[in-house]
C-alpha cells in the first residue's frame, strides 16, 4: 500500500496538470473575449456608419423631392447636393450594402431609389427598384417608382407593366392611372393615354397631375383650346407645378401667343432649373418669334440634361436646324429621335418634313405613311399638322411650310387629303 506521503505527491501532480489546462483555457477565453470585443466595437461603428448614411441619404431625398416639386429654392438640386456633401459616396455604399442585402428597411430602400434617380444612375436606380418591389410587393408606390427609372430608360413596355401592377394592388390609386397616361403617351398612344388620365380625374378630381397630363395629352391630338384650359386648371390647383407651366408654354405658342408662352416657360425654369423641359419649351416659344439661333441654343442646354438622346431635345434642335436650312443637321437630329423612340408618331412627321426640304420624294412619303400608320386615331391630328406646314413651321409661327413642294404631289395628297379620293376608293 502507498503511504500519505506517496499519495499525496500523485495528488498534487494531478493538481498541476489541471492547474496547467486550466490555465490555457482561460488564456483561449481571454483570446475569445478579445475578439469578440473587437467584433463588437465594430459593429457598433458599422450600426452607426449605416445609420449615418440613411440619414443623409433621406434628409437629401426628401429636399431634392420637394424641389423637383417646385416647393424648394429655384436653385434647387444644386442646393440641396451643397449641403450634402457626401450624399454621392454615401449613395454609393448604400446601393453597394443594398446589393449584399445588408439594407433591406423599405423606407431607406425607397430614398435610395430616389437618391440614385436624381443623380442619374439610372440601371443602378432599377437594382434597387427590383429590390423594393421584391421585398415589398404588396405596396403600390413601390411599383410607381420602378414605373419612373424604367421610363426614363425609355423600356415603356416595361413601365407600363409597372403601371397596372400598381393599379392591380389599388384601383383607386390616382397617381397609377397619371403614371399609366404619361407612358401611353410616349408610347405613341394619345387616345388611350386621355381615357386613363380622365379615369383618375373621375377618382380626384382636384388632382392637379391628372389636369395636367390631360393639358399634355389635347396639345398632342391637336386641341390647344382644350389643352389651355387643363393647364390652366392644373395651375390654379398648384401653383408650383413646372410640368404645367411647360404645358401652358407648349400650347401658348401654338396658339400664336409667343410672349406669354415665353413668359410660362421662364417659370418653369424658374421653378426647375435643372431639367430640361423648360428649356424646350422656351427654344419652341423662342422657334416661333422667329429667333432660331436662341431657340436652337436652348435645345442644346436641353440636350446636355439626362437623360440621354430624349425626343424634347432632339425635336426642337431640328425644327430650328431646318428653320435656318440645316437640313442634313436636322435629318441627323430627328434620326436620333426616332432611334431613342420609334413609336411617337410625330416624329416621323417632323423626319418627312426634312426629307421633303431636302427634296426627297420618296423617304417623305414613306414616313408620311409611317406616321399614319404607327397610331391611326391621331391620324388626322398629324393631316392638320402637314397642311399647316409640319410642326412647329406654319406661317403663322413665322416660317414656311416644309411640303409646299409638293401640294400638288398626287402621293403626297392620297395621305393628306383622302377625302379628294374616296369617289374613287368607292369605285375600286
Amino acid at each position: 500500500m502507498k503511504g500519505f506521503a506517496e499519495r499525496a505527491r500523485e495528488d498534487m501532480e494531478r493538481a498541476e496538470v489541471e492547474v496547467s489546462r486550466a490555465q490555457e483555457i482561460y488564456a483561449k477565453a481571454e483570446e475569445v473575449i478579445a475578439w469578440l470585443e473587437e467584433r463588437s466595437a465594430e459593429a457598433k461603428m458599422y450600426v452607426k456608419d449605416i445609420e449615418e448614411m440613411k440619414r443623409v441619404v433621406k434628409a437629401a431625398a426628401g429636399e431634392l423631392s420637394q424641389v423637383r416639386a417646385g416647393a424648394g429654392d429655384p436653385e434647387g438640386i444644386k442646393e440641396v447636393l451643397k449641403k450634402y456633401p457626401a450624399l454621392k459616396e454615401y449613395t454609393e455604399e448604400l446601393y453597394e450594402r443594398a446589393m449584399r442585402g445588408e439594407v433591406t428597411d423599405e423606407d431607406t430602400l425607397s430614398d435610395l431609389v430616389n437618391a440614385l434617380f436624381y443623380a442619374g444612375e439610372m440601371e443602378k436606380d432599377l437594382d434597387i427598384a427590383n429590390i423594393l418591389v421584391e421585398k415589398y410587393p404588396s405596396h403600390p408606390i413601390n411599383h410607381i417608382y420602378k414605373h419612373n427609372v424604367l421610363f426614363s430608360l425609355g423600356r415603356y413596355d416595361e413601365a407600363l407593366g409597372a403601371a397596372e401592377e400598381a393599379l392591380a394592388l389599388d384601383p383607386t390609386f390616382v397617381r397609377g392611372y397619371v403614371s399609366k397616361a404619361h407612358t401611353f403617351m410616349a408610347m405613341g398612344l394619345p387616345g388611350e393615354s386621355l381615357r386613363v388620365a380622365k379615369k383618375a380625374l373621375e377618382l380626384n378630381p382636384d388632382n392637379a397631375e391628372a389636369y395636367q397630363t390631360v393639358a399634355l395629352i389635347y396639345q398632342d391630338i391637336g386641341s390647344p383650346e382644350e389643352a389651355l384650359a387643363a393647364a390652366d386648371r392644373a395651375v390654379a390647383l398648384q401653383p408650383d407645378l413646372q410640368a404645367a407651366h411647360v404645358t401652358r408654354s407648349y400650347v401658348l405658342s401654338k396658339l400664336r401667343r409667343a410672349e406669354e408662352a415665353l413668359a410660362a416657360a421662364d417659370k418653369a425654369i424658374a421653378l426647375d432649373p435643372d431639367r430640361w423641359t423648360g428649356y424646350v419649351a422656351k427654344g419652341l416659344a423662342l422657334n416661333s418669334l422667329g429667333r432660331y439661333e436662341e431657340a436652337l441654343a436652348y435645345a442644346d442646354k436641353a440636350a446636355e440634361m439626362p437623360p440621354p438622346n430624349n425626343v424634347g431635345p432632339l425635336h426642337l434642335r431640328t425644327i430650328c436646324l431646318k428653320a435656318i436650312g440645316k437640313y442634313e443637321e436636322a435629318l441627323a437630329a430627328v434620326n436620333k429621335a426616332i432611334a431613342s423612340n420609334p413609336r411617337f408618331s410625330g416624329t416621323y412627321v417632323i423626319r418627312a418634313g426634312a426629307y421633303a426640304l431636302l427634296g426627297k420624294r420618296e423617304e417623305m412619303l414613306a414616313d408620311l405613311a409611317k406616321a399614319l400608320e404607327v397610331w391611326p386615331p391621331e391620324a388626322e391630328t398629324l393631316r392638320k399638322e402637314v397642311k399647316e406646314g409640319g410642326p412647329w413651321r406654319g406661317p403663322a409661327l413665322g416660317a414656311g411650310g416644309d411640303f409646299d413642294a409638293y401640294q400638288n404631289d398626287p402621293g403626297f395628297r392620297r395621305l393628306i387629303f383622302p377625302e379628294e379620293f374616296e369617289g374613287e376608293n368607292k369605285a375600286k
